[in-house]
């Protein structure tokens, strides 16, 4: 597969490299981060929140155990999920107030 950064107008949705068909994608996933052919990290962010509140309901919410230890749950598990690849991110003021309701709506 074969991104191409910017406008995907303009780009074949398929090239020829040494006889061998190669697709042009929008999006890939390397090293469990989305990389988006616009450079935003909205997709990202997005993926990332979906994946938190996944793993949010499924793990802590549905259970019996105590606050503090849901807590820790929370710090250990659920927040690593989140943040993974955000020191790389270009966060717009949207984002940030994005990634902070999720992290109100988790406690």
């Amino acid at each position: 597969m074969v991104q191409a950064l910017g406008s995907m107008k303009d780009e074949p949705p398929s090239l020829l490299v040494c006889r061998h068909d190669v697709q042009c994608v929008e999006s890939f996933t390397y090293l469990e981060a989305l990389i988006h052919s616009t450079c935003s990290s909205e997709p990202e962010i997005c993926r990332r929140s979906a994946m938190t509140r996944t793993a949010m309901q499924s793990l802590v919410w549905r259970s019996t155990i105590a606050s503090l230890t849901k807590l820790r749950l929370y710090n250990a598990y659920i927040l690593p999920v989140m943040l993974y690849g955000s020191d790389c991110w270009m966060v717009k003021k949207a984002d940030v107030q994005r990634t902070d309701a999720l992290d109100q709506w988790c406690l």
